[in-house]
């Protein structure tokens, strides 16, 4: 990384990259970050988790599509970073971003669903840490 010139780029890493090393190595390469953050980060998860169900985004879009034979639904919503932690911020973390992901697919022949309409919805939801020292 330490070669890159990422100015006036964006970043985007999975989970295996969401921390403050690479946090930090991007800014300072003048670069802005999204990182994921899963489970694997225990407090840092739950910190985000909380905040989401404690607080009013501030903005949220929707998009429904069809392709590769299935119907996915996907909602990112976006909260402003207030009185973070010290222990859970990133260097010029402004905002924390969750992307929702829903593909209600139907239950294998012969399978039962428990859900009332007959379909098996299936759901991932992850937080990422956003950046974006402009906002």
């Amino acid at each position: 990384m330490a070669l890159l010139d990422l100015e006036d780029s964006i970043v985007t890493a999975d989970a295996l990259h969401g921390n403050r090393k690479m946090a930090d190595a991007i800014r300072e390469r003048k670069g802005d970050y999204v990182l994921a953050i899963k489970a694997n980060q225990a407090a840092l998860h739950k910190r985000i988790v909380a905040a989401f169900a404690q607080s009013d985004p501030i903005e949220q879009a929707s998009t429904e599509a069809r392709a590769h034979g299935r119907h996915e639904r996907r909602q990112a919503t976006v909260l402003p970073i207030h009185d973070w932690p010290p222990a859970h911020r990133f260097r010029d973390m402004a905002a924390i971003a969750r992307v929702e992901a829903q593909t209600p697919t139907r239950p294998p022949t012969g399978a039962k669903s428990s859900a009332p309409d007959g379909k098996m919805p299936t759901s991932s939801a992850s937080s990422a840490k956003c950046d974006s020292p402009t906002l």
